[in-house]
């Protein structure tokens, strides 16, 4: 099977009321919604709450054609979430989710027509789709949560991240041998190679290959990794990036490498990228090279 990966599903979904029919030749073992949802249910274990307008879900999800994968939430480093709201269109298989209870698994057939042109907003369905045909989802629901409910465990967690950076800084520290003095924002710059050409200056356009991981040592993003490999570039001292990499990069000169262990409060804060591996108040640690300077 081809594998494409068109983005994650940002949709709004809803709860509609569904009427099941049972006699569905087209996709046998399917039920079929009166707005025209095909979907079979795999019920987890008893008990488990059900989806209700405006919750917000977290799930496996993976979708595509018969012989495609357009999306699968493997392939990401975060959970999957999105939140129930009104269906675009009838057959929307988001009222499906409607139908579900926390730790249910299903599978829900609807229009790759309407999908890609009322979902997708796509000016119109790929060259490789036939827009008779239909797109097959896989979902597995892990959690079932209010607005409210989880807006408090972000801010938990948050907490519990605030209240343990320090510590955690400290024990990166001592655990690498990393006995450099931090500057006066709190950043620890560690030269690990020494370059050759000029220093950087302020405004100047910079082109930076790096790894960043957590302290943990995961890695949640590496300019090796894109496809095809690229530095980034950003003029330097302007804000493009996080206080500490306009910081760090400014005691480099062009060919040389370093090490950046950077406090969330020169990085992301209390405010980090929705959905991605780094949470509020984490410390981030940087390999970078400067490769140019203009």
């Amino acid at each position: 099977m081809k594998v494409i990966n068109v983005g994650s599903l940002a949709i709004l979904l809803g709860g509609a009321v569904l009427s099941s029919c049972s006699d569905n030749s087209r996709f046998p073992g399917f039920e079929q919604s009166e707005s025209g949802l095909y979907y079979m249910i795999t019920p987890g274990s008893e008990g488990g709450r059900e989806v209700k307008l405006d919750d917000i879900l977290t799930l496996e999800m993976s979708y595509g054609t018969d012989d495609t994968m357009l999306f699968s939430s493997s392939m990401m480093e975060f959970p999957t979430q999105l939140k129930v709201a009104e269906p675009a269109y009838g057959g929307d298989i988001m009222e499906g989710f409607t139908l579900m209870k926390e730790g249910d698994e299903a599978e829900f057939k609807t229009s790759a027509d309407s999908f890609f042109l009322k979902i997708a907003n796509m000016p119109q369905i790929p060259d490789f789709v036939d827009s008779a045909s239909f797109l097959t989802f896989n979902v597995k629901l892990i959690k079932v949560q209010s607005l409210d409910e989880l807006r408090a465990e972000k801010d938990a967690e948050a907490e519990v991240n605030r209240a343990m950076e320090t510590e955690l800084m400290a024990n990166f520290l001592k655990e690498n041998g990393i006995e450099v003095e931090p500057t006066p924002s709190g950043l620890y710059f560690i030269e690990t190679a020494p370059g050759t050409g000029e220093p950087v200056e302020r405004g100047s356009m910079v082109k930076v290959h790096y790894i960043g991981r957590l302290l943990t040592g995961e890695k949640f993003d590496a300019s090796f990794d894109h496809s095809p490999p690229e530095p980034i570039e950003f003029a330097l001292g302007t804000g493009q990036v996080i206080p500490g990499w306009d910081e760090g990069i400014g005691y480099m000169t062009v060919g040389s490498k370093a090490m950046m262990v950077i406090p969330s409060s020169l990085a992301y804060g209390d405010r980090p990228p929705p959905g991605g591996l780094i949470k509020a108040y984490s410390p981030l640690v940087f390999e970078v090279e400067l490769l140019e300077a203009n």
